[in-house]
């Protein structure tokens, strides 16, 4: 089930929407079992319980749903919810946090400070020498919140990153969700911001994907995720703005009920109305342009995952010709899809001078008419680890805060004719090469 947004941004939204309506359920029970003393588990544990013991805890105590509203944070608001945990429970309000990847998206600090959460409540999962979130960081990150007694809101992995296109393990972090959900009966909400990467599913669908196997078994565990996010106006190739959220089970997608009595609002189940989405009023474009995609390049292997193969194939050979033309040339280690980063370093030279040598390359691309480059800054806060590792293949020092690299994207849809393709990179690996020539 799910519904069409204007972006990723909104639909990484309607994500923490939900993943906050079904937090702020279960944890309004935990406070009455609290305060009523029929909790024999910590407030973590209750959090997290899962709709099933939910239901039938509620229904085993006859609870109306007045009883739950008057412990909600989202009807009292946060000043009367921190009252009456203070007052009646004798605690702190146990602050809700969410696990994102260090190389987040900035749609997700903006949800915090939207949905009513501080900036601290956005933990980092830190990455590692690949620029993946690593499942040991995420482990130790729930194991912090279950000792500090925060709840988990959701936890998110990324499909495919805007920056660097790498894909996390999506396939480990759901056995990691199953594993807590089996043995300690912890149940985290996750989503998978595929934004990006989640057409890359088409490849591998009736067909041989271009894509690396780990990709391959991440991109297949999207539909173990509690909810995804789509955009169709990036590798779906549609006209912006369009975007998409989804959620696997039918009651991942219930949120507050709004009403407004000059609209007529739609009942059926199946088909839920205006009042289930942020967005209001909003072009239906996008949804038919995904629609009538869809009906001629149909999303499997041999219609929309070839054509995504075929970038695929290109930015690999991308790779090969930079690497065959250059000695001096370093990959970011992330080769999961169709974006290439790199620098050129000397030999020895600190952070700081291969970033100066960076810097004018790129401002020479951008004089040029021939080729579109973009640019991103890998600062050592959140890649560390990959930053350390590349720079030590040059035998140079760290002295920045960040590592400039040109950044590659092969979207195009058109470079089926090799001889064509063959070309214009060999004509890149030439530009670059005068670009890059000492002054």
């Amino acid at each position: 089930r799910g519904h069409f947004t204007s972006g990723g941004t909104l639909a990484n939204f309607e994500a923490f929407w939900r993943a906050r309506f079904r937090l702020d359920h279960w944890l309004s029970l935990a406070a009455w079992l609290l305060e009523t003393g029929h909790a024999d588990e910590d407030i973590f544990q209750l959090a997290h319980l899962g709709w099933e013991r939910f239901d039938a805890c509620r229904a085993g105590h006859e609870l109306e749903p007045q009883v739950l509203a008057e412990r909600s944070y989202v009807v009292q608001g946060p000043w009367n919810i921190a009252r009456y945990y203070r007052d009646t429970l004798g605690r702190d309000f146990p602050q809700p946090v969410v696990l994102v990847p260090g190389n987040k998206h900035y749609s997700w600090p903006k949800a915090a400070n939207i949905f009513g959460l501080s900036e601290q409540a956005i933990w980092p999962i830190q990455l590692d020498r690949y620029g993946r979130a690593s499942i040991d960081s995420l482990r130790a990150n729930i194991e912090r919140a279950r000792r500090e007694q925060r709840p988990i809101m959701m936890a998110v992995s990324v499909a495919g990153t805007t920056e660097l296109g790498t894909v996390d393990a999506v396939d480990e972090a759901c056995e990691l969700f199953d594993d807590y959900r089996r043995q300690h009966n912890i149940d985290i909400w996750h989503h998978v911001d595929a934004a990006y990467g989640g057409y890359f599913c088409a490849t591998f669908r009736g067909g041989q994907s271009l894509l690396p196997e780990r990709a391959v078994r991440a991109f297949s565990a999207l539909a173990r995720a509690d909810s995804v996010t789509l955009d169709p106006h990036k590798l779906g190739f549609v006209p912006y703005a369009c975007g998409a959220f989804l959620v696997r089970e039918p009651r991942a997608y219930s949120v507050s009920r709004i009403s407004a009595p000059y609209l007529v609002e739609d009942t059926d189940i199946d088909h839920p109305s205006w009042s289930t989405t942020l967005e209001g009023s909003r072009s239906a474009t996008g949804a038919g342009a995904v629609w009538l995609s869809s009906r001629v390049l149909p999303l499997n292997a041999q219609g929309h995952g070839a054509v995504l193969n075929q970038t695929l194939a290109t930015t690999r050979e991308l790779a090969h010709r930079l690497e065959q033309g250059f000695d001096n040339i370093y990959f970011t280690p992330g080769d999961d899809t169709n974006i290439v980063c790199f620098t050129l370093a000397a030999p020895g030279s600190s952070l700081r001078d291969t970033n100066r040598s960076t810097a004018r390359i790129i401002e020479q691309f951008h004089r040029s008419p021939n080729f579109a480059i973009s640019r991103t800054a890998l600062g050592t806060g959140n890649y560390g680890e990959l930053v350390s590792q590349l720079v030590g293949q040059w035998g140079g020092t760290v002295d920045d805060d960040h590592l400039l690299v040109i950044r590659m994207v092969v979207m195009s849809p058109y470079l089926g004719d090799s001889a064509i393709t063959g070309a214009l990179l060999d004509e890149f690996v030439a530009e670059l090469r005068r670009f890059s020539a000492p002054s």
